[in-house]
């Protein structure tokens, strides 16, 4: 990020529960935001619908997940958007496609493998998606206009014995490798600009893959050794950021590992005082802001440049599951065990030094550990 950046600090704008699930003591599990519709998911085979406006949240609706599937009732696994299109995936391995401005009817169907629930992403295009399948660890891209995978693709198989900021280098021996227990898919995410996928997995490793040659960029990094990574996130196409059960935010330079086939350094820093559940770098490329959220039931916002806690947020009375930014940046949602959600919107920008405490909390300066 150049320097003069700005940062923005946000508030606290609106809060809404979800009665039903409070009152059956059931947690909102994933959420996802257009802009202007807010869906969260549960263990309940329903997304629900929430309308962000002036007055704050107000439910607008459900996407019924056992309607779609004509009588199944397997809940959501994974939950996605992509302007007025929303993606489903199903613990039992089905994908369902809503176009949210007719809700009450299910676009289209991808058939996975049944029985094996799959995390999936929108690519940036919006005419593709990804699954990764977090029995297997194997990856689907389906092209939505045609109804059908494009691509399947095993998990890394590169065999080769790196440094940190050494060049890739094949060993001799050349063996494929075997999926263990550690070949789940436990995390994904896009670059911006439709370049790289990043994997995260049950192990802790983190793997790249070049979208247009369709090539994993060399072994998988070891970023959170032994614990499993639980959510990704790329600023601008080059940094990729990761959170994981350690408690650990990790950072690495994802333009340099893809392009140059060279592996880059990992920057790790102590995050959170339980597993961490979500992680997304602000889409306003201007603010160089990253949220994260955690079983801790804290909510942080950092400035990644200098591992720095600009604003710590502990609204939630449980621990917060996900959250997800609209796509313009100004402003994101979280939800919790609490079957809460808050919107957070942005108070000012502050100047390239930020010098002054956030609002309601001081800032942490955090000691990075070399990967």
């Amino acid at each position: 990020m150049a320097d003069g950046a700005s940062s923005t600090e946000w508030e606290i704008s609106a809060k809404q529960a979800d009665e039903e699930l409070q009152k059956k003591k059931l947690p909102i599990l994933s959420v996802a935001f257009n802009g202007e519709t807010v869906l969260t998911s549960s263990s309940r085979p329903t997304v629900k619908l929430w309308r962000l406006g002036d007055e704050g949240l107000t439910a607008t609706g459900a996407l019924e997940v056992q309607e779609g599937l004509k009588g199944a009732a397997a809940a959501p696994s994974s939950l996605d958007v992509f302007r007025d299109m929303a993606a489903i995936c199903t613990q039992d391995g089905n994908v369902l496609l809503w176009d949210l401005r007719n809700p009450k009817e299910v676009s289209s169907q991808l058939d996975l493998i049944q029985g094996q629930g799959s995390i999936i992403r929108f690519l940036p295009d919006g005419n593709r998606l990804v699954s990764g399948n977090n029995v297997s660890g194997r990856l689907s891209i389906w092209d939505l206009r045609q109804q059908r995978v494009e691509r399947e693709l095993p998990v890394n198989s590169v065999g080769a014995e790196v440094k940190n900021g050494d060049e890739e280098r094949p060993s001799k021996s050349r063996r494929s490798f075997v999926p263990q227990a550690d070949s789940p898919i436990t995390a994904m995410c896009a670059s911006g600009d439709g370049r790289m996928l990043a994997c995260g997995r049950s192990s802790g490793r983190i793997g790249l893959l070049h979208l247009a040659t369709l090539d994993w960029a060399g072994t998988d990094l070891p970023a959170h050794v032994g614990s499993a990574v639980r959510s990704l996130s790329f600023e601008r196409s080059k940094f990729l950021f990761s959170g994981g059960d350690d408690r650990n935010l990790c950072m690495v330079d994802a333009s340099r590992w893809v392009t140059r086939g060279i592996r880059p350094q990992l920057e790790r820093f102590p995050a959170h005082r339980a597993s961490i559940t979500c992680v997304r770098a602000c889409p306003d490329h201007r603010h160089p802001a990253l949220v994260s959220t955690s079983l801790d039931k804290v909510v942080k916002v950092w400035d990644y440049r200098r591992q720095r806690v600009l604003q710590t947020f502990s609204s939630h009375s449980a621990g917060v599951t996900s959250m997800a930014f609209e796509p313009d940046g100004h402003v994101f949602v979280t939800v919790g065990a609490d079957a809460m959600i808050y919107v957070y919107a942005p108070v000012h920008d502050v100047g390239a030094d930020v010098g002054a405490p956030a609002s309601g909390a001081p800032q942490e300066d955090v000691k990075v550990k070399p990967g």
